[in-house]
């Protein structure tokens, strides 16, 4: 049992410094590359299962943004088939769903009717792909986690992207006190390098807000060109294997951009903008 576990802790020493060598978040990196692999077996083969179709409509279908990815693929035949099935299940759900409500008028609780209704049209699970990308995330983080304590992962962590502030913040909810204390200082050490570079603001927001599927979707940045032979740990990989400076492609990616660069919490600072407008309209009228 010993010499099991001894193999175990080894093999995933190796697998957690193989995705501490891409560029990005390991969990995000991941991510897209499962994304990509179950869109192809289910669009070439698991559509027409009976499981598959049992499971998408108990979800009905996919979430908008894997339903985008769907999209994405271009295989219509699959695509127009998928909303086949929930088309008529979803217009099941809502017949039963309305004869709850149309029948037994003389209960006296009306309430109790709307809510066995919301009940029946209520999803039974999440998106199969959501299910399948949480699997991976917690995988992934377990793996990081595990290895953490020796001492080449550590040092291929200090050199490596690490991970983006959600799946930090989830790692440090399962990290004991030293990973916990080791994962904030590079966190840390990584944004306020970001701030002050020069590079692309999107490498800051792949770092704050992850390598999000959806701006993949959208935009395809391609690979930044060294201008410059860089010493081994001076920065952190994201800036030495960043993405080139893409164009903006869309007037809200440039919005976020402007807030990022304010002080303070983005979030407060679009609050606070949006009161103003508010006061400001309020005295007028």
């Amino acid at each position: 049992m010993s010499r099991r576990r001894r193999w175990n802790t080894q093999y995933w020493k190796w697998d957690a410094l193989a995705r501490l060598k891409e560029p990005g978040c390991p969990v995000c990196a991941r991510h897209l590359q499962e994304i990509k692999s179950d869109f192809f077996w289910f669009v070439n083969e698991q559509y027409y299962e009976p499981e598959a179709i049992a499971d998408l409509r108990r979800s009905y279908g996919f979430c908008p943004t894997h339903t985008r990815h769907l999209i994405k693929t271009g295989a219509s035949s699959v695509i127009t088939t998928v909303f086949s099935y929930l088309t008529g299940y979803a217009l099941s759900r809502l017949q039963e769903a309305q004869a709850l409500l149309n029948h037994s008028k003389d209960q006296k609780n009306p309430h109790d009717r709307c809510r066995h209704a919301a009940e029946v049209l209520r999803p039974q699970r999440v998106c199969r792909t959501c299910r399948t990308q949480q699997w991976w995330e917690d995988h992934i983080i377990s793996i990081v986690l595990q290895t953490l304590p020796d001492a080449e992962v550590k040092e291929a962590y200090e050199s490596s992207t690490g991970l983006c502030l959600p799946h930090f913040h989830k790692a440090g909810l399962r990290a004991d006190w030293d990973s916990l204390s080791f994962l904030t200082r590079e966190m840390r050490k990584r944004v306020m390098a970001l701030r002050i570079s020069e590079r692309s603001p999107t490498l800051l927001l792949d770092q704050v807000g992850g390598m999000d599927q959806e701006r993949l979707l959208r935009h395809c940045p391609k690979k930044a060109e060294p201008s410059e032979a860089l010493s081994q740990g001076e920065e952190p990989l994201l800036l030495r294997k960043g993405w080139a400076d893409p164009k903006p492609w869309s007037s809200a990616f440039e919005d976020v951009l402007a807030l990022l660069v304010e002080p303070g919490c983005p979030v407060c600072t679009v609050c606070k903008q949006g009161l103003q407008t508010y006061l400001n309209w309020l005295v007028q009228e």
